[in-house]
């Protein structure tokens, strides 16, 4: 293993620009937890979008956070300017880029932040003063975050040295959250499951809802409390799964902020999610996870956690990475029957 060492003051103040998904955010923990290992004492998050408000101030090893806000898909160079001469005042030292976009480039191009550092991407060669060339050296998604807390020149780090990303959770009473959202009372007597039905990646990374539908009536069967996790995007599905079940379930679909989520999550005794932000999440949370692949495969962005259990079916046209399935068919999804999901609940609670 050719690797070379960081030099790091432990002084150093180090600006990290936010991803623009969940789940990879959830992953960037991994490069937040490395750095702290080489001693930096300063780590600031720098957060350009609205809807991870208050997720970074529960990732383990983060130790302030910017908020700023550019309009989507849009250069808006007056505002990234404006950003940059606010960043000045901070005097950071280095700057790591999780994007791979120009647009993200220029703001610490701008704000004259003395070591630039990120992935080749978009012709940035100039803004980009530490850059790091071949990602393919990278076989899984967490290692080319990591990769950043090191020399450009270094081989890989080994996924087994990658540390994994801890989410921090307040304590929280669950029968007194539901019924603040006027949400139907888990019994605190038994074990709670909970589902996350959702996926930001289309339609090929969504277990299907009739799926999720049976799984959830075989858990009331086997005296389980059943609970749906989700955002605005997913209230209808946890609608739907709600109506299936005689309303006996917990519906939070819409309801919760994430750092409400995280604190919901952590009373889990199982999550069953897509490979989604909350499957890394639970990951994070360091609960059970059981993480289903469809068009995805486990090995490029698994659950970082030792309690998960990955599933999927090795057909032959998959990885296909698509939002859509060209063959029409979905067997990726559709041969992962919902009787083994509920044996893999079983086998992890």
């Amino acid at each position: 293993m050719f690797r070379y060492k960081r030099k790091v003051k432990p002084s150093k103040k180090i600006l990290v620009f936010a991803a623009g998904w969940l789940g990879d955010n959830i992953m960037l923990g991994s490069l937040i937890l490395e750095l702290k290992k080489q001693g930096v004492k300063n780590i600031t998050i720098l957060n350009p979008h609205k809807h991870f408000t208050g997720l970074f101030e529960r990732i383990a090893g983060v130790d302030d956070v910017i908020y700023t806000s550019f309009p989507k898909k849009k250069l808006a160079l007056l505002a990234r300017i404006l950003c940059s001469i606010d960043l000045k005042k901070h005097k950071f030292d280095e700057i790591i880029y999780a994007p791979n976009t120009i647009k993200s480039a220029i703001i610490g191009f701008l704000a004259n932040i003395k070591v630039r550092t990120g992935w080749r991407g978009e012709k940035r060669y100039i803004l980009i003063n530490n850059l790091h060339q071949n990602k393919k050296k990278c076989a899984h998604m967490v290692q080319t975050y990591v990769q950043l807390a090191h020399d450009k020149m270094s081989d890989a780090i080994p996924l087994q040295d990658c540390p994994q990303p801890r989410l921090k959770y307040q304590k929280t009473n669950l029968i007194e959250a539901a019924t603040k959202l006027d949400l139907y009372r888990p019994n605190p007597n038994k074990k709670n499951i909970m589902l996350c039905p959702g996926a930001a990646g289309g339609a090929t990374k969504m277990w299907p809802l009739k799926y999720f539908i049976t799984l959830a009536k075989y858990l009331l069967e086997k005296n389980y409390n059943v609970h749906i996790l989700g955002g605005p995007a997913e209230q209808q599905i946890g609608l739907e799964i709600e109506q299936s079940l005689n309303h006996i379930c917990t519906n939070w679909t819409g309801r919760t902020s994430l750092p409400e989520v995280i604190d919901i999550m952590q009373h889990a005794d199982c999550v069953v999610a897509n490979d989604s932000g909350l499957m890394h999440m639970a990951a994070a949370i360091k609960v059970p996870v059981i993480a289903i692949y469809g068009a995805t495969i486990p090995g490029f962005a698994p659950p970082l956690s030792d309690k998960a259990i990955s599933v999927w079916k090795p057909i032959g046209c998959r990885p296909c990475h698509s939002k859509t399935c060209k063959l029409k068919h979905l067997e990726c999804l559709n041969k992962i029957l919902p009787q083994e999901i509920l044996s893999a609940v079983i086998e992890i609670t």
